[in-house]
């Protein structure tokens, strides 16, 4: 799959039909985990920040900011990491990396739900 969007920029329906699948089956997947995933971010967000507003604000930035982070932490790893993990990627198969990304949401979005049960404070809620 990686091979399909190396080149040029391609949709879901795109990849989907070049691999023989349904455009809606990976539609469904990859955004519930991506829901799961800002779900949880906002959760987290919410319970430290003061105001509805900071929260989101503070969301709004981690959401322009972290592909950037991404990016600049490719753009700093050393050259023999990189080449490393273009042969490590290039080697996987399409649904290889598919499982991949979803076991990297799904892990990501566990620990989020866990550190947001964590600080979520019920005594805090009611009001008196």
């Amino acid at each position: 799959m990686l091979e399909l969007i190396v080149n040029e920029a391609r949709t879901v329906k795109q990849i989907a039909t070049q691999l023989g699948l349904p455009p809606t089956k990976l539609y469904y997947h990859m955004n519930a985990l991506a829901a799961a995933l800002a779900a949880g971010s906002g959760i987290l967000i919410s319970l430290r920040a003061p105001t509805v507003r900071q929260a989101f604000q503070q969301l709004t930035l981690m959401s322009i900011f972290l592909p950037g982070l991404l990016f600049l932490g490719y753009e700093a790893m050393p050259g023999e990491w990189k080449a490393k993990l273009a042969q490590v990627l290039f080697a996987a198969s399409d649904v290889q990396i598919l499982v991949a990304a979803g076991i990297v949401l799904v892990i990501v979005d566990a620990g989020l739900m866990i550190m947001a049960a964590a600080r979520f404070q019920r005594a805090r809620l009611i009001l008196d």
